[in-house]
């Protein structure tokens, strides 16, 4: 069964404010949220995917920057 997880715990697991989740969730930087007992829930493998992919987005980035400097 899928783990879900609050607003408020998703900012802790990301280390990022409540608001900071709000806007990316308006923003849909975020994996989509459910409605659970009327309170919004993030699929923490859903989660997890999406932050693996986000890591792999900025490691390039920077592996360029620091090649251009050398």
């Amino acid at each position: 069964m899928p783990h879900y997880v609050s607003a408020n715990r998703l900012a802790a697991m990301l280390d990022v404010t409540t608001e900071t989740i709000r806007r990316w969730r308006r923003e849909n930087k975020l994996p989509p949220a459910r409605k659970l007992h009327g309170v919004l829930r993030w699929n923490v493998d859903e989660v997890a995917e999406w932050m693996d992919q986000q890591a792999e987005v900025t490691v390039p980035a920077s592996e360029e920057l620091s090649h251009a400097t050398r």
